[in-house]
Order: structure tokens, then sequence, then C-alpha cells
């Protein structure tokens, strides 16, 4: 099947938009941590350890997506640039 001469443009338009989807993923992810820092840090504050730790969980679960999110970004960039 032959595709048209278009494809290459479109298929550029939808990387770049993948990109900046990813990106924005990212800078949401790292709005999550920066928010999840402040409470671990108050529920430290207080004593609230079982709260405490379940900000850290969370974080966790961030961090690791956050890295997946990541690796999609560089995976469409060509292996890291």
């Amino acid at each position: 099947m032959t595709l048209p001469i278009q494809t290459a443009p479109d298929s550029a338009r939808v990387q770049a938009a993948l990109q900046w989807l990813y990106r924005d993923a990212l800078q949401e992810h790292g709005d999550l941590l920066a928010s999840m820092g402040v409470s671990l840090r108050e529920a430290a504050y207080q004593g609230r350890d079982a709260l405490a730790g379940a900000h850290l969980r969370e974080a966790r679960l961030v961090v690791i997506e956050a890295i997946k999110t990541y690796r999609e970004l560089e995976s469409l960039n060509g292996g890291g640039r």
C-alpha cells in the first residue's frame, strides 16, 4: 500500500503533539511531587507517622509514573537527547 506524501508532515505533527503531552505530564508529576513534599513535611512535623508514610507511598507511585513517562518521551526522541 502506498501512503500519500502528506503522511510525513502529519506524522511529524503527531510526534510533536505526543512530545508536548508527555512533557505536560512530566510537569504534572513534578507539581504532584512538590505538593506531596509539603504534605509529607507537615505530617512529619505534626508527628503523624502513618500519614507521612502514606504521602511517601503516594510519592513513590508518582515517581514510578514519571519515570515511565520520561522513558516514553525519550523513545519518541530517538533514545535520548
